[in-house]
């Protein structure tokens, strides 16, 4: 229960950012944009793929640390991430 009030009070503080927050920096940084508002293809396209890979566990990003680490079944793997993704 601590953690998830952690959570809730680190989001609504904003000492951890919001999904929409983590995409609206990815994109301002993505060096395909070009701050005009329009998001191209590759600038979608990288970004789903980070998501994803962040999912899958192939990539970390402290933005999406685990609320509740010990808990096994939070920690698996979902079946949708066991394809290979290049």
């Amino acid at each position: 229960m601590e953690r998830m009030k952690k959570f809730i009070h680190d989001t609504a503080s904003g000492k951890r950012p919001t999904l929409a927050r983590w995409m609206r920096e990815y994109v301002d940084q993505h060096p395909d944009y070009h701050h005009d508002s329009i998001l191209s293809k590759k600038v979608m396209d990288d970004m789903l793929m980070k998501l994803f890979k962040i999912e899958c566990g192939q990539e970390e990003d402290a933005t999406f640390a685990k609320i509740f680490p010990e808990w096994e079944w939070v920690n698996q793997v979902p079946p949708t991430c066991f394809k290979k993704v290049n």
